[in-house]
């Protein structure tokens, strides 16, 4: 779908898109962690095949899709479109990050941390908007969904994202 599709859409048709890849997301996370613990990945470390397929739309989405560990905010996973958005010239640059926390505009920073504590009791998603940093400094605008998730065995979260910087 091109960006602009997604500027015209109404928040209620972002929401029920994100619920969607959300669901989606999840569902290849576990398929994904599933054929790993019970096949070695390849030399290149992809899942071939059918299951590849799966790997594919996550990391091929439009939409960023991005696995943070806590308490640090250390990215476990991060899709091409979460480096763009970011202004990053890829995923693996951007996994090179010690912690997100730079990404987050300092002011929004302590109201994401304290979300981050409520997930230690409320494991339900929840939606959120904030101001984010891409590498060259400039800010924008990230709407996303939050889910608490088990990643190799460690607390994290799953978020969705986009950009609704010229939405504002």
């Amino acid at each position: 779908m091109p960006k602009n599709d997604l500027m015209h859409r109404t928040k209620s048709q972002l929401v029920d898109e994100i619920n969607k890849l959300q669901r989606q997301t999840a569902a290849l996370k576990s398929k994904i962690s599933e054929i790993r613990s019970t096949h070695p990945p390849s030399a290149g470390g992809m899942i071939g095949g059918a299951d590849g397929k799966f790997q594919k739309l996550v990391e091929g989405s439009i939409q960023g899709i991005i696995v943070v560990g806590l308490p640090d905010w250390r990215p476990l996973f991060i899709n091409e479109a979460v480096a763009k958005m970011y202004g990053y010239g890829s995923a693996a640059e951007m996994m090179r990050l010690a912690t997100l926390e730079g990404i987050v505009h300092p002011e929004d920073r302590p109201r994401m941390k304290r979300q981050d504590e409520v997930f230690k009791t409320d494991k339900n998603h929840f939606f959120n908007e904030f101001r984010g940093i891409r590498k060259d400094g400039s800010i924008i605008d990230i709407y996303d969904m939050v889910t608490p998730i088990e990643w190799d065995g460690e607390m994290a979260l799953l978020a969705t994202s986009i950009d609704i910087t010229e939405r504002k």
